[in-house]
């Protein structure tokens, strides 16, 4: 089984802690980023080895996604 310790890099946002200092500064700076662009971008969040098995896992369950060569968002509104 995966932890959030793998995935995300605690050490540069404590989100294991919720009522620290530095948990609430990044959900500010999210929440900021999200009034203000409409999403939050939020780097180096997922640490590089997570990547490369989200990756993996990306590659291995391709063949179930749907794909289109139409420009689109998320949720498929062109």
């Amino acid at each position: 089984m995966t932890t959030i310790e793998q995935i995300v890099d605690l050490d540069r946002y404590r989100l294991d802690r919720p009522g620290s200092e530095d948990c609430r500064h990044a959900v500010a700076e999210a929440r900021s980023s999200l009034d203000r662009d409409g999403c939050a971008v939020v780097p180096k969040l997922v640490c590089p080895s997570a990547v490369t098995a989200i990756n993996d896992e990306i590659g291995r369950r391709k063949h179930t996604t749907h794909y289109s060569t139409q420009a689109m968002n998320p949720y498929f509104h062109v």
